[in-house]
């Protein structure tokens, strides 16, 4: 996969919040907790691992309506409306 280079000058808003602008050109929900590092003058804005919401865990994680949930607490809701 390869480096994209995007330029968007934004202001930062007083909450330190990312534009909207920005968080779609990255594929960024609302609720994403983008990773922020230096690279010398620039500041560099990544996506971070999907971790799942439930246990916090980032393997077999995968997404459902923007947020993400791994294998195992899918299978215990699964489990859990099964049997109720």
């Amino acid at each position: 996969m390869g480096t994209r280079a995007t330029s968007l000058a934004r202001r930062i808003e007083r909450l330190g919040r990312v534009a909207k602008d920005l968080r779609d050109a990255f594929g960024l929900d609302r609720d994403a907790q983008p990773a922020l590092a230096v690279d010398g003058d620039a500041v560099v804005l990544g996506r971070t691992d999907l971790a799942c919401v439930f246990c916090g865990s980032t393997e077999h994680v995968m997404r459902f309506r923007g947020k993400g949930i791994c294998v195992d607490c899918v299978t215990e809701v699964r489990n859990l409306v099964s049997a109720g």
